[in-house]
């Protein structure tokens, strides 16, 4: 690129990465309000604040694209294998915005996995409500995986009435 192009091209890549991080932002308060319907077990706020966070991805993805597109023009590359401390080292104002994409980036990863384990224990939870309910011993409610007390992999779920679970 000719140093005039650069550095428009610098100048794109900026205000690009200006918006993908208010975009991250955004994703990161949906994961925040996610958290909140979930440990409050209100579905309908849940469910509208997933329709939410599925427009914040969808609107980051984009803007992802964009910056990774013309990343590519400019000849940087980000990979596995990449530094990212030596990205931008010729730009410390573009270091900056990557410094601070990259720590959000990892915020909404933490955030969202902390979501997803309240997810899985919740689900478990019903599933083992729904276990008793149908008559199944909670101990065996979930049989793949779980040993008897012979130590046997246990196969079939024992059935109990309710008054005697």
């Amino acid at each position: 690129m000719a140093p005039q192009q650069h550095h428009s091209a610098e100048q794109q890549l900026g205000d690009l990465m200006k918006r993908e991080i208010s975009a991250v932002t955004r994703l990161l308060q949906s994961l925040d309000r996610e958290y909140a319907a979930l440990a409050e077990q209100q579905p309908d706020a849940l469910e509208q604040v997933v329709r939410n966070k599925q427009l914040e991805i969808s609107q980051l993805e984009r803007i992802t694209q964009q910056r990774e597109q013309l990343m590519q023009c400019m000849n940087i590359h980000v990979g596995s294998t990449t530094d990212n401390k030596q990205l931008f080292k010729n730009n410390g104002y573009l270091s900056s915005l990557w410094r601070q994409l990259v720590s959000l980036a990892e915020q909404c990863r933490h955030k969202n996995r902390i979501n997803g384990g309240v997810v899985d224990t919740v689900t478990r939870q019903s599933q083992q409500a729904l276990q008793v309910l149908r008559g199944v011993a909670p101990e065996f409610a979930s049989a793949s995986g779980l040993y008897d007390q012979t130590g046997h992999t246990a196969s079939m779920p024992v059935k109990r009435s309710l008054t005697q679970v």
